[in-house]
Formats: structure tokens, C-alpha cells, sequence
């Protein structure tokens, strides 16, 4: 019934949602990724790994949230 459809509907946007911020995340670690190559200075360097650290640490947890997501889908 529309309890059934409800829930449905919010799972499936939760996975919508998390799907798009690991797509968001991807578009900004190739972007660091070029801004890392032409890079000269060290510290510009130093500050775009640890960006891309973050990010990989983030997508990582995104990873492990939609596979959860996906399991507890109706």
C-alpha cells in the first residue's frame, strides 16, 4: 500500500542522493587531480593530497553507505 510506496520512495532517494555526492566527490578529485600537476610550489602540493586524501577517505564511507543502502532497500 502507500506505507509500502513511502518507504520505497525514500530508499530509492537515499541511494539517489548518496549515488550523486560519490559522483560530486569524483568530479572534484579529477579536478584536484589536474590542479595537482601543475602545481610548483610544495605547499599547493601538500594542501591538494590532503584534499585528495579527504575525498578518497569520504568516498570510501559513501562506498560502504550505498552498498548498506542497497541492502536495506525494500
Amino acid at each position: 500500500g502507500y506505507d509500502g510506496f513511502v518507504r520505497t520512495l525514500d530508499a530509492g532517494l537515499k541511494v539517489y542522493r548518496t549515488q550523486e555526492q560519490l559522483q560530486r566527490n569524483s568530479q572534484e578529485a579529477g579536478r584536484l587531480e589536474k590542479e595537482l600537476e601543475g602545481a610548483s610550489k610544495d605547499d599547493d602540493k601538500k594542501r591538494i593530497r590532503g584534499a585528495l586524501r579527504d575525498l578518497d577517505r569520504q568516498q570510501s564511507q559513501l562506498r560502504a553507505l550505498l552498498s548498506q543502502q542497497q541492502l536495506m532497500a525494500p
